[in-house]
């Protein structure tokens, strides 16, 4: 079984990380802490963003907690131009001359996962804050990435629209067995959505759950 073990240790001036985990294929890890533990911090050094990347680039897909699609794009366009470096105003003529047959098929796929491919020639910005949700995240699965690390995803989201992405999300890991990494404080969030729970305190592990044990030593608290 394929297995990856990560070791954070970041120092800032008055702050320090010292933090590790563990995922495996097809699995769902939660970092779990209060604001200001360090679990973002966790995250943004896996991808690189505040020292060396832990994941190669190429198998990483981040994101944050406001949606990174662009609203001058189509549906469409977007899922294209986030698995190409063309230029932004190329991707017109590189949809028309370049995109395969069996890339064509593969983000049709997608779209359908999502419920968003009858919108797919829709313009982004109008779309609901939860269709640019599932957009931003198909457009880091459309790159077929090993790792998606998601910065507390559902903070901007009403109910109905958190129950939508969170059933989404179970069923692309499902689908595409990657390796999901995900922030959050939420109680509801971390036991819909994980397998495991690595709780996060002070930049520091301070405990290790099961979806079962974390049940049953936090659900009850909330």
């Amino acid at each position: 079984m394929d297995i990856n073990n990560f070791y954070i240790k970041h120092s800032f001036s008055n702050f320090d990380v010292d933090f590790t985990f563990s995922i495996k294929n097809a699995q769902i890890v939660c970092i779990f802490g209060r604001s200001g533990s360090g679990k973002s911090t966790v995250l943004r050094a896996l991808a690189g963003l505040n020292s060396k990347a832990l994941i190669d680039k190429e198998k990483l897909a981040f994101l944050f907690q406001d949606n990174s699609v662009f609203t001058n794009f189509n549906v469409w366009e977007n899922i294209v131009f986030s698995t190409t470096k063309t230029l932004k105003d190329e991707i017109k003529y590189y949809l028309k001359k370049y995109l395969s047959f069996k890339e064509k098929k593969y983000f049709l796929y997608l779209l359908r996962l999502a419920n968003l491919r009858h919108l797919r020639y829709e313009k982004v910005e109008n779309l609901s804050g939860g269709q640019r949700q599932r957009l931003a995240l198909l457009c880091a699965l459309a790159k077929n990435s090993e790792f998606i690390l998601l910065d507390e995803p559902f903070s901007a989201l009403d109910d109905d629209n958190k129950e939508i992405l969170m059933k989404f999300i179970v069923k692309i890991n499902k689908e595409f067995k990657n390796k999901i990494i995900f922030v959050s404080h939420s109680k509801y969030e971390i036991y819909s959505l994980a397998d495991v729970i690595y709780e996060i305190e002070d930049g520091k592990n301070k405990k290790t759950y099961t979806k079962q044990e974390f049940k049953k030593e936090k659900i009850g608290k909330i």
